[in-house]
């Protein structure tokens, strides 16, 4: 998935805004090619993240982030919320309404589930953080 902002920076100026943007819970890895901004979070869980590409449109720059689940694609815990879903609904069908299936069902729904949730509020604030270091209102999708 990918989210974009028009800056009115030139290229080599929004390069340094994005740098300076580095602290208050971000981690930018600018000698990676694409460069990638991360959140700190939890040890031992994928942070939220994202590839940064900059469009230079002369005066002016584009800043594109292609949002990422650690070192995965964005759309992984949203597959994996899917699967779950689909996962607990089949434990149901075919092994009925018991505890224990009910129980399962609720377990392969819910863990999925929450990580994806953990991923979305990870995005927003990554992309919050970052509108705010760069002067624009929000990341809105994009297909660049």
């Amino acid at each position: 998935m990918q989210v974009g902002a028009e800056t009115g920076f030139p290229e080599a100026e929004l390069k340094q805004k994005l740098i300076d943007a580095v602290g208050d819970g971000l981690e930018f890895a600018a000698d990676r090619q694409p460069p990638k901004f991360w959140l700190r979070r939890f040890p031992g869980t994928f942070p939220a993240a994202a590839e940064v590409t900059i469009l230079s449109r002369g005066a002016r720059s584009e800043v594109v982030l292609r949002l990422m689940w650690g070192p995965l694609p964005a759309l992984v815990p949203r597959a994996g919320a899917a699967a779950g879903l689909l996962a607990g609904l089949t434990a149901l069908i075919l092994g009925g309404f018991g505890l224990a299936d009910l129980l399962l069902a609720a377990i392969l729904v819910i863990i999925p589930g929450s990580g994806l949730l953990y991923q979305r509020a990870g995005e927003q604030e990554l992309m919050s953080k970052l509108a705010r270091c760069l002067g624009v209102e929000a990341f809105v999708p994009t297909d660049v």
